[in-house]
């Protein structure tokens, strides 16, 4: 169920794990997770060996999320029935935050629509934004848009192209999580990938320790294949008990993403190191 579902998207060994150590424990686990995802078929079917990356470079340090994003497009796929060729991705550096917009053309204005409509009016403006040379990021409409939005632009090349290695990985793990449920034209792509996002958000990432939607909402993501079904505790009190248990809620929040944003700073800097 965490590894073969949609919902889980059929990651590997360390990440379905990860995944399953979020809500269970039992005696053996890693041995019977390892077992269980080493003879999983599709995963044998299409498994992508690893390839060797470059050294980040020097990266700009962030220390809280939206500091620094990055965008690209990936594609072209093959065309949808809704006419979707690429995805634009976007990630941000801190949380490992992830997006993925299906979108029919990879030019400036289907880009800045897709940037405002989907990312920006969701999740708030980042601070700064990088991205490569590509004529649909740095036309004169995606920087009039930034300016607008009060959103620095980077070009990727002032810190070494290995800048976009962390949206190019993310392309790749996106990509092998969908093939495990297109058709065989690959032509329905685009309705799978909200559930590979679901799962890359939610399973905690190497560097960080933490998972990208803890870091970005404050609270651990609840799974469709969870069997906890309790009802959430602003739902128990009586009329007019709301706002002293809104203030509550934040409290609890505070001081442990705080500390979490601590840990990722330290986990981050010894990844750039490494």
């Amino acid at each position: 169920m965490h590894h073969d579902k949609v919902f889980a998207g059929h990651q590997g060994v360390k990440r379905t794990r990860d995944l399953i150590k979020l809500n269970y424990f039992w005696p053996n686990m890693d041995r019977d997770v390892e077992t269980y995802v080493r003879q999983c078929e599709s995963c044998a079917k299409f498994k992508v060996g690893r390839h060797p990356t470059a050294p980040l470079g020097e990266l700009p340090e962030t220390t809280s999320p939206f500091e620094m994003t990055s965008i690209d497009i990936c594609g072209p796929y093959p065309e949808t029935k809704r006419g979707n060729r690429y995805l634009l991705t976007f990630i941000d550096h801190f949380s490992r935050y992830p997006e993925a917009i299906p979108i029919t053309r990879q030019d400036a204005p289907t880009v800045a629509r897709a940037l405002v409509t989907e990312i920006f009016s969701r999740l708030g403006c980042p601070q700064a934004l990088s991205s490569d040379k590509g004529s649909n990021f740095m036309s004169e409409l995606s920087q009039e848009l930034c300016k607008l939005l009060q959103v620095k632009r980077i070009n990727s090349t002032a810190f070494n192209p290995q800048m976009q290695g962390k949206v190019e990985k993310f392309h790749l793990r996106l990509n092998q999580t969908m093939s495990h449920y297109v058709n065989k034209y690959g032509n329905d792509w685009d309705e799978f990938v909200n559930y590979a996002l679901l799962v890359h958000r939610a399973i905690p990432h190497s560097n960080t320790r933490y998972s990208s939607f803890y870091l970005l909402h404050g609270r651990q993501m609840r799974l469709p294949m969870e069997d906890d079904l309790t009802t959430g505790k602003f739902l128990k009190g009586e009329p007019g008990d709301n706002r002293s248990l809104i203030q509550d809620h934040i409290d609890t929040l505070a001081d442990p993403l705080e500390e979490a944003y601590c840990v990722v700073r330290e986990n981050n800097k010894e990844g750039r190191e490494r």
